[in-house]
């Protein structure tokens, strides 16, 4: 919402839905169409990753970063991508995955890194 604050609504009876109905379609083709729609193209998706926005999940992003770097033949951006999926899941739970992830791409596009 604007205020960046959630919204709840009370629902009593289906008389109430018309009001609710009319406020949530009014939110989203006001608001969260027009946040969504720049990163509807792979190109946007690059770019809302490239922008770092805090509090966002890092690892699942740069793994589809990757995938779509590979797909694009952005390999020279692929070392740095696999650096920062390894310093981040080093240790962890996601370790074993992510170097799955980064062999399965290697294999697949047949990368010397």
């Amino acid at each position: 919402m604007p205020d960046h604050k959630d919204k709840w609504w009370t629902l009593s009876d289906e008389t109430s839905y018309a009001a609710v109905e009319s406020e949530v379609k009014k939110a989203l083709s006001d608001l969260a169409i027009p946040l969504i729609t720049p990163h509807l193209t792979e190109q946007g998706l690059l770019e809302l990753w490239a922008s770092n926005i805090p509090g966002s999940f890092e690892y699942p992003t740069l793994k589809c970063k990757s995938i779509l770097l590979a797909l694009q033949h952005g390999f020279d951006e692929l070392p740095e991508t696999f650096h920062r999926i390894r310093e981040i899941c080093a240790g962890g739970p996601a370790e074993q995955g992510a170097e799955e992830h980064i062999a399965e791409l290697k294999k697949h596009f047949s990368l010397p890194y």
